[in-house]
């Protein structure tokens, strides 16, 4: 199965019905592989990208860079295990696999699994004790991935006005999203009030109430309008 794709290694949006054309069978014979095409997504030779839209889906697939690398030299490719980092290149790794996430080329699940190997490879980093220190039962909970998307954004964009826009790629779930925007919005989610993200100010003022007056249209954009993360706390 590896072969067919490594044969559209050129290609970036590779589909199953393009596979299936290139042996001369049908797409419902290349369907019936699809745990070996899954077992070849986990173990990073493809990646998958799921663009599931309202009126729209469509899943393709694309060989990494790295694979052909290997390939290229006559090596077997493992997915590099990154331990003893520095902070530095920890944000590094970090904004590698949002950026997989934000394109839909890693699920919700595979991206916790990778945070969590990364964090346990790199647990003596301050950072990383921090961040594990306000979830000490190690719950795998939405409030730990959003508040290390949070770090992420004003680390590596430099970024200290985040709006929802920012942040709505995280969740498969969307009803989860909209419970945790709620919270963002009401002021009572878990991270504000362990004071690890706070309302931006402007003018020296917090602008708490004009966030709760958005008309309800404009709530994605506007709600994380003035937030801001506070790294003083982890970092």
């Amino acid at each position: 199965m590896l072969a067919l794709f490594i044969n559209r290694s050129d290609d970036t949006n590779i589909h199953i019905s393009e596979l299936s054309e290139d042996v001369n069978c049908s797409t419902i014979h290349i369907i019936r592989y699809m745990n070996d095409i899954d077992i070849l997504e986990k173990r990073e030779f493809v990646r998958c990208c799921r663009d599931f839209h309202r009126y729209r889906k469509s899943v393709s697939y694309r060989i990494p860079f790295e694979v052909i690398e290997a390939l290229k030299h006559d090596e077997k490719y493992v997915p590099r295990r990154c331990t003893g980092l520095t902070c530095q290149e920890l944000f590094g790794e970090l904004e590698e696999i949002f950026d997989l996430r934000k394109e839909n080329e890693m699920t919700y699940e595979a991206m916790l699994q990778k945070i969590n190997s990364l964090f346990a490879d790199n647990s003596k980093l301050n950072f990383v004790q921090m961040v594990d220190s306000f979830f000490p039962d190690g719950e795998e909970n939405e409030e730990r991935m959003l508040l290390i998307l949070f770090c992420h954004l004003c680390v590596n964009n430099g970024d200290d006005n985040i709006r929802f826009h920012d942040l709505d790629f995280l969740f498969d779930d969307k009803r989860e999203w909209n419970r945790q925007k709620v919270r963002l919005n009401n002021g009572n989610h878990f991270l504000i009030e362990e004071h690890l993200i706070e309302y931006n100010n402007d003018n020296g003022m917090i602008h708490t109430g004009v966030i709760k007056e958005y008309p309800a249209d404009f709530m994605d954009e506007a709600i994380l309008k003035y937030a801001k993360i506070n790294l003083s706390n982890i970092i």
